[in-house]
């Protein structure tokens, strides 16, 4: 179990964690906490030494790290069950934290 640094770092971990499809960015974490963005900006950086952004984005990459391993979904799939709207901008991310695009990834090219 991971130490939270605070209550409200720990409600939008746990809202990242559970949404992360739905979340586009840090300020729809925001809006549904009713917090402000520079507060959001100060618990990430003090309790997960990381953007909110960086966040929400290992976490939609986790998530797609595991459904990559099943090929009978693809890669479009995944992009779009955990919250990219734009297969390119996944691939980017995902290269971006893994080192290599999703077809590489999953050992197919």
């Amino acid at each position: 179990m991971q130490a939270f640094p605070n209550y409200w770092a720990e409600k939008a971990s746990n809202l990242i964690d559970e949404h992360y499809a739905e979340i586009q960015g840090a300020e729809d974490v925001c809006i549904v906490l009713g917090i402000s963005p520079s507060y959001l900006r100060q618990i990430f950086n003090d309790g997960f030494r990381m953007s909110a952004k960086t966040y929400i984005t290992s976490v939609k990459i986790e998530n797609a790290k595991a459904l990559l391993g099943r090929r009978s979904v693809s890669v479009r799939e995944v992009a779009k069950i955990v919250g990219y709207r734009q297969t390119v901008t996944f691939e980017k991310a995902i290269k971006k934290l893994v080192g290599v695009p999703p077809s590489k990834y999953r050992g197919g090219g």
